[in-house]
């Protein structure tokens, strides 16, 4: 069956309408990631501490961007000239499921992996790309990131 005219457009209000109150209601969940895939995805890691959000201009958008921003101790893997790192963050007044909380103060080492074409911006999209420093230190030694 092909719908047509104002049959396609039920079809697409009840889909729009469904997602409205069903997503709300999702949690995320996280799939355990090995450690070789959190060293190899990563394009950057870092130890350093989180000091809170700020906002960019991305090009070509209108609006300004919501970001994290992290303060660099050391660079272990990529850019060793980074100070300062930030990472997207979704928009103001949104909740999702698979926002991970931070404080401000939260240290450790940080996995992080590069938003394609926009410079010095990272994902932090899973809890494991940040680890106490204790332990991503170990796993930097592991693989010969850090003595």
């Amino acid at each position: 069956m092909i719908l047509t005219g104002s049959g396609r457009f039920f079809v697409y209000v009840c889909i729009s309408l469904y997602g409205l109150f069903a997503l709300p209601n999702a949690s995320a969940m996280f799939a355990r990631l090995s450690e070789a895939e959190l060293v190899s995805t990563a394009d950057i890691i870092v130890s350093g501490h989180y000091v809170g959000e700020d906002t960019i201009s991305l090009p070509g958008q209108d609006q300004e961007a919501r970001v994290g921003v992290i303060k660099v101790d050391r660079v272990y893997c990529g850019d060793k000239g980074q100070s300062l790192l930030y990472f997207s963050l979704p928009p103001a007044g949104i909740s999702r499921s698979d926002t991970i909380a931070l404080e401000v103060g939260q240290e450790g080492i940080w996995f992080l992996v590069a938003v394609k074409m926009l410079g010095n911006l990272y994902w932090f999209n899973h809890p494991q790309r940040l680890l106490p420093k204790a332990e991503g230190l170990v796993l930097l030694k592991k693989f010969g990131l850090a003595q």
